[in-house]
């Protein structure tokens, strides 16, 4: 599960990406991701379904405007993008995350869900 949504977004940016968060080493931009939930929905004969999974994706730049232009960047790339593991893969929402006073690295918070090809349940 991890594996191919790394291999989705690491070929949708050109910037290093971390499971969980950036380490506080990592040169800027760079970007992380977090498996927020992954529930199975299951028809009344107890066959699997679906499997859903919702990400977070969250883009850390040097600045406001470097994230927001690489997040743009992202969700272009993904229009265009085919995936052997997913057959649908929708961004719910894109949010500035607020940050702490004198700091001028920013985060774009990216809100994705995602859905297995039918293969994959």
């Amino acid at each position: 599960m991890h594996a191919d949504f790394y291999s989705l977004i690491s070929s949708l940016i050109t910037i290093p990406v971390y499971p969980d968060f950036v380490p506080e080493s990592s040169a800027l931009p760079a970007a992380s991701y977090l498996l927020v939930s992954a529930p199975e929905e299951r028809t009344l004969d107890d066959n699997a379904d679906l499997q859903i999974e919702y990400w977070q994706l969250r883009i850390t730049g040097n600045s406001r405007e470097e994230a927001s232009r690489l997040a743009v960047q992202f969700r272009t790339s993904l229009r265009a993008a085919k995936c052997a593991a997913y057959q649908r893969v929708v961004i719910d929402s894109l949010t500035d995350e607020t940050r702490a006073p004198g700091l001028t690295a920013a985060a774009v918070r990216i809100d994705i869900t995602a859905t297995r090809r039918a293969a994959d349940a």
